[in-house]
């Protein structure tokens, strides 16, 4: 029953999580008593003059506080229960600014694995550490492996003794972090390799993607390839285009939100790296 508690199972009836966990052992003692108490013919005398079977139940109510757990305690219990977040994810509300620090999602640099292994470039990843594993070499020498996950992948990043040895204090599970990373290919399979690692602060900046162009950039041809991007990674994020000191900022519609991980790379795939403002 804790566990079914603590994962949400219960939720749709309405009920605090906290609240509910605090009385558990209560509703249980007295369900089985009534249950004991029902086999054994025994009823009360109200459910001896009623009709249908709820009323076997009468007075076996048990009031529940309305105390919840703090968000970030539901979280760690849904993980802790089901290996994966379920009413919320603690990088919903930053993934916006965190992805504007990257060069794209974990998907999209994944997808990209054939290129990065051919020109060896470095590329910046972000999200939460959702496993660490740290190692040992023939040699005593300790090593890590990690999995960072965002919001729609995840990929596993090794740490080399020497990168332990800088990074170690960064690697810790549920940390967020922005990592960049190298693709190999030298053994049978591609793997990345942490060349930097940065623990990301989060910025209150309301989620939204600022883009940062010149007026002059705002050709008939770039307007519609920026609506065409845009419309193509539908997210939560509004999407905002600053013009310079000198233009104007334009707040585009709803219809143009974005997925922020997801749109970052075709944006400066096409309009260069500094479009992102931060």
């Amino acid at each position: 029953m804790e566990s079914l508690i603590k994962a949400g199972a219960f939720d749709s009836l309405g009920v605090p999580r906290l609240g509910f966990l605090l009385k558990v052992d209560e509703i249980i003692e007295v369900t089985l008593s009534r249950r004991k108490d029902l086999s054994l013919g025994i009823s009360t005398l109200f459910a001896a003059f009623a009709d249908g079977s709820d009323s076997d139940w009468e007075g076996t109510q048990v009031p529940l506080a309305d105390l919840e757990f703090e968000q970030s305690v539901k979280l760690d219990f849904e993980r802790e229960m089901l290996g994966t977040y379920v009413s919320d994810h603690p990088l919903y509300e930053i993934g916006a600014a965190l992805g504007a620090r990257t060069d794209g999602s974990v998907l999209a640099i994944r997808e990209r694995s054939e290129e990065l292994s051919h020109s060896g470039k470095a590329v910046t990843v972000g999200g939460i550490l959702s496993e660490v594993q740290i190692r040992q070499t023939k040699a005593s020498k300790p090593y890590a492996r990690v999995i960072l996950e965002d919001l729609g992948a995840s990929m596993e990043i090794n740490f080399s003794v020497a990168a332990f040895e800088r990074f170690s204090g960064f690697l810790v599970k549920d940390n967020v972090v922005l990592i960049k990373v190298r693709l190999s290919d030298n053994e049978e399979e591609l793997r990345f390799s942490a060349v930097d690692v940065e623990r990301f602060h989060v910025e209150r900046a309301g989620g939204e993607l600022r883009l940062s162009l010149r007026p002059e950039d705002l050709t008939q041809h770039s307007i519609a390839t920026l609506r065409e991007i845009l419309t193509r990674y539908p997210g939560p994020s509004p999407v905002v285009v600053d013009t310079g000191t000198a233009g104007k900022v334009f707040r585009l519609g709803e219809a143009f939100n974005v997925n922020i991980p997801s749109v970052v790379a075709d944006l400066r795939s096409e309009f260069g790296r500094n479009v992102i403002k931060a």
